[in-house]
């Protein structure tokens, strides 16, 4: 009798025991599950909020690099016009060249002729003042042509600077695209060994680069 009451004790105490472990592992499990329904949540969170970052990050560079190139546009049509404002000038500063020499070939011919006193009438004074009137004419078109050269000079700068960062810009767009078609699972698993092998190497050599050589163009002319 005492073994057998001794058995019955014995397997009831297992049986609570058994009873108190499954009750934990119930509760571990739905502990698990609501932690990973909850990890769930959060990736699904954090994957949306990288796609929408990607997307806004792509949709902003897009519209700087309109704007670039905008601005580009606009530098090259002033740089043209202000290049034909050059022309323009250096030909008209060269153009009152002969007239001033033969204003002061006449005056020359008039101070030296013979037998003839050396006066201050109309016509000498008509000439002094051709030839004055010639000398600040030239004086003021070089003066402009100057401000011409130095203007062409700050554009052409500008317009450097302006191609260096839309250069960039069109950089980032191409990885950035690159890396939106990834995550959206359009490439293949060959592109997409592709595409990371490529933003690897290429990592690998911008980094490894002097950081003044990265977008390093040949610079801009400069008018003297």
């Amino acid at each position: 009798m005492k073994t057998m009451r001794g058995w019955l004790e014995h397997s009831l105490e297992y049986i609570r025991l058994a009873a108190k472990l499954l009750d934990r592992s119930t509760v571990l499990r739905n502990n698990i599950t609501a932690l990973f329904s909850k990890v769930m949540h959060d990736f699904d969170t954090k994957i949306h909020a990288t796609d929408f970052a990607y997307r806004k990050r792509y949709h902003d560079t897009l519209q700087a690099a309109r704007r670039l190139e905008h601005n580009r546009q606009n530098l090259v049509t002033e740089l043209k016009a202000v290049e034909n404002d050059i022309h323009a000038t250096e030909k008209g500063h060269e153009d009152v060249l002969p007239w001033k020499k033969l204003c002061h070939t006449r005056l020359e011919n008039r101070n030296q002729r013979p037998n003839n006193e050396l006066s201050m009438d109309i016509a000498q004074e008509g000439l002094l003042l051709e030839a004055s009137n010639h000398r600040h004419s030239r004086e003021g078109l070089f003066q402009k042509i100057t401000e011409l050269r130095s203007r062409w000079n700050d554009l052409s700068e500008q317009l450097h600077r302006v191609e260096l960062d839309l250069d960039r810009k069109q950089k980032c767009l191409e990885m950035d695209k690159r890396a939106v078609d990834l995550r959206q699972g359009t490439f293949l698993p060959e592109a997409e060994k592709d595409v990371i092998d490529w933003v690897v190497d290429r990592g690998t050599k911008v980094f490894s680069m002097d950081p003044d050589q990265r977008y390093k163009k040949h610079l801009p002319k400069v008018l003297v």
